[in-house]
């Protein structure tokens, strides 16, 4: 499935091009290891390729899930969620790229850094 556009909404449509997930979001990511991230509102969760949400939106931000784990931002801050939507390394940086191999590259204000899946610097801002 992609996420697909009808007006302001955003859904899914399959490869005929015909909706699977009605267009409700105000934006939508495409599926990653069979969750995508939408924006609800003003906030950002997850579904399943049902359309059910699985995470409920509460996020400023949501990225896609790699290796088991998403970065999301909550007030200004960005951390990484499980699966479950419950935080592996809690928001603590200003910006903060997805898993990628076992490592994320996070920023604190101009400086940035190198961590693994458990939070742990490789190089320390």
């Amino acid at each position: 499935m992609a996420a697909a556009r009808i007006d302001t909404k955003y859904g899914y449509i399959d490869k005929t091009n015909r909706f699977i997930i009605h267009p409700q979001f105000q934006s939508a990511n495409n599926f990653r290891s069979g969750i995508a991230a939408v924006k609800k509102g003003s906030k950002w969760g997850y579904i399943d390729k049902k359309g059910n949400l699985i995470i409920k939106p509460q996020f400023d931000s949501a990225g896609d899930f790699f290796g088991g784990v998403a970065a999301v931002s909550v007030n200004k801050k960005y951390g990484y969620i499980d699966e479950l939507g419950k935080f592996v390394i809690k928001p603590q940086f200003d910006k903060a790229s997805a898993f990628e191999k076992g490592i994320a590259e996070v920023w604190i204000g101009k400086k940035h850094g190198y961590i693994n899946s458990k939070g742990e610097f490789f190089m320390a801002p």
